[in-house]
């Protein structure tokens, strides 16, 4: 892989707002015609997951999948990736795709994507890497959580300076 790999967190399912699923693949779109990053993500061929290799190998990008075992049949594995590999635990997949990244990119997702989220988020804090991470805030999807690490400083709960560990973005051009 030459380019910067970009590791990518999201849903392998589908949001029920078509036009969310729109606003990111048309971000997709833009982000990987630019040819600047190659991909690391969770492995399936379905959801937004899918969405994301699909449109990184019709530009021509690496794409790397990483996924636990127990999944494989559950998130359908993309079966056309650039290189694929399994794992034991849902840990195992975070930590490896941390370590193939050079910087993180949110996108819309549930429990799982959260929980990604918050974890490479919670070692940035640590100062345990200093990559970027990008939060798209595709139709307001995540207002509310933006929201909530604004009150968690308010109240004292994390640094003021920690609001700047995650940038949300809205637009391809602010992934650097």
């Amino acid at each position: 892989m030459g380019a910067k790999k970009l590791g990518v967190f999201c849903g392998s399912s589908f949001p029920k707002d078509k036009a969310l699923v729109k606003e990111v693949d048309l971000f997709l779109r833009e982000l990987f015609k630019t040819g600047s990053f190659d991909v690391v993500y969770g492995g399936a061929s379905i959801g937004l997951m899918g969405i994301v290799a699909d449109i990184a190998l019709k530009n021509n990008r690496f794409v790397y999948g990483v996924m636990p075992e127990f999944l494989v049949k559950r998130e359908v594995d993309h079966k056309s990736l650039s290189d694929f590999e399994t794992c034991d635990t849902m840990h195992f997949r975070k930590e490896r795709m941390y370590h193939l990244s050079d910087a993180f990119l949110i996108l819309p997702g549930g429990f799982g994507t959260l929980d990604e989220f918050f974890e490479i988020l919670t070692w940035r804090q640590l100062n345990l890497h200093q990559k970027p991470i990008y939060l798209l805030n595709a139709k307001g999807f995540y207002d509310h959580i933006s929201a909530h690490i604004k009150v968690m400083s308010k109240q004292g709960l994390i640094a003021n300076s920690d609001l700047e560990l995650v940038k949300v973005v809205s637009v391809a051009s602010e992934i650097k």
